[in-house]
């Protein structure tokens, strides 16, 4: 005979189990459900090939059994079929630049460009807007980290330098848009780039780090720092 206690802690137990067992098929589920999709559009692009098959192949003076001269055209229906995949995914028409960016450069002195996953990638939506501005901060480890291991360093000098140089940044930004003077007060303005950038994670962080010191033991740092606002510069003047 149980207990009241014994009792108890076999409800706690069944209750964890059946969480757990319902937690485990929840993501099962998922994954049964990705693993069809990826089937259903494996499917699709078999039944555009064979419809082309029956479309193209006629062409043929051989024998379509002994498959000649059909194989060369369905690798070029499947290329055009597996490119009009890409673009179905692809959320814009890509471009490509006339150089490539140098965004150390360009930060040097402070300016506009593409987003840092876009300048990563090389790869620029037609209507995509420099909407992100970058510039070189630098600075050294903090007094912390002086003896510790240079990876330890390494952020250190990275977080120092986004400490001190993000109210620079949002200041260098406002600079390079002079406006028509809307807002009464340069303080709404930083306010309102402020707020964009914390509204969404990767709005505003450090592109690239490199150790300046003799040793490259991240002793000092360089970093191109960046933030965004909405339509860029055109969206700074908007305010002002």
């Amino acid at each position: 005979m149980f207990s009241r206690q014994s009792g108890f802690h076999y409800f706690i137990f069944f209750t964890l189990f059946s969480f757990l067992f319902l937690s485990s098929c929840s993501s099962t589920d998922k994954e049964i459900l990705k693993v069809q999709k990826q089937i259903l559009e494996i499917e699709k692009k078999r039944f555009m090939i064979e419809k082309a098959k029956l479309q193209h192949c006629g062409c043929c003076s051989e024998d379509k059994s002994s498959g000649s001269c059909c194989p060369e055209i369905l690798l070029i229906l499947e290329k055009e079929e597996i490119e009009k995949l890409e673009d179905e995914k692809s959320p814009c028409k890509r471009i490509q630049l006339n150089e490539q960016i140098d965004i150390w450069k360009l930060a040097a002195k402070g300016d506009w460009s593409y987003s840092p996953s876009s300048l990563k990638s090389q790869e620029i939506c037609e209507d995509e807007k420099k909407e992100y501005f970058y510039k070189q901060y630098s600075n050294s480890e903090s007094y912390v980290a002086s003896t510790q291991v240079p990876k330890t360093k390494q952020s250190s000098c990275i977080n120092n330098v986004l400490f001190h140089g993000k109210s620079k940044l949002y200041q260098s930004m406002i600079n390079s848009a002079p406006g028509s003077g809307k807002l009464d007060s340069e303080k709404d303005i930083l306010s309102s780039i402020v707020n964009y950038n914390n509204a969404e994670k990767g709005r505003s962080f450090y592109y690239e780090c490199k150790p300046t010191d003799p040793s490259k033991n991240w002793d000092k740092c360089t970093c191109v720092l960046y933030a965004s606002y909405k339509d860029g510069k055109e969206g700074i003047q908007s305010l002002q």
